[in-house]
């Protein structure tokens, strides 16, 4: 696998906005990526709903950013130059704010933060729905324990924040799926447009290998392929 490595300075001014910002999104992107294959590697369904809660609370966060990004003279410029960079911009924000109240949602009521004002009764819905259902709770030591009835309400949180049944959260997930997909595309292509403009400071290197210009860099770009689900 190639690495570009470069002197942090030469490619990122502390005193320029557009730097700072690219930075961001760079640490949003890496966020990304790596909760999506955590989603990816669950093997329990609980296991799969945490990690799916943090990962649209991180995409959530990450498109937050691009919004503040229209306040930016110099991201707009950025943006600017290159139309089909902005119209991936514009289209991971499109398809963010199609999924923004359920992502709120999510992030504030299942992810970042535990239920508290609306969410209290969420919570308080979730349990009423549940009612019927059989509870259970595993494991003595602390390492080992389990509350799997609260799994059962965090599962009833999201249904109900989606729609309320178990095909509008399928149709709900499938629109998440699109949008984190759509924002890795556009923060992929963001990166490396910004790279391109300091290519004269990378060194490419090869595993095991000798090292090779940066002129390779262009074909292969900076990062891996972006997350499909």
């Amino acid at each position: 696998m190639p690495t570009w490595t470069f002197r942090i300075g030469d490619v990122f001014d502390a005193e320029d906005t557009l730097s700072v910002w690219i930075c961001t999104l760079a640490v949003a992107f890496n966020d990304a990526i790596h909760a999506n294959l955590k989603v990816e590697a669950a093997e329990t369904p609980w296991e799969r709903s945490y990690e799916w809660r943090v990962a649209i609370s991180h995409f959530n966060e990450a498109c937050l950013h691009l919004e503040r990004g229209r306040d930016e003279e110099e991201v707009v410029a950025f943006l600017e130059s290159d139309e089909d960079l902005r119209t991936s911009f514009d289209e991971a924000l499109s398809r963010y704010d199609a999924v923004r109240p359920l992502a709120n949602r999510i992030r504030n009521q299942a992810a970042f933060h535990y239920p508290y004002k609306t969410g209290r009764r969420a919570v308080a819905r979730a349990l009423r729905d549940l009612a019927d259902d059989e509870g259970g709770m595993r494991g003595t030591k602390l390492r080992d324990s389990r509350q799997l009835y609260a799994d059962d309400v965090v599962g009833r949180l999201l249904i109900n924040a989606s729609g309320g049944t178990l095909e509008t959260y399928a149709e709900a997930a499938a629109d998440f799926g699109d949008a984190v997909a759509s924002f890795a595309r556009f923060a992929h292509a963001a990166v490396e447009a910004y790279f391109l403009r300091h290519r004269d400071a990378l060194r490419r290197e090869e595993d095991d290998g000798p090292k090779e210009s940066h002129d390779a860099f262009e074909e292969n770009g900076v990062t891996g392929s972006p997350p499909t689900s």
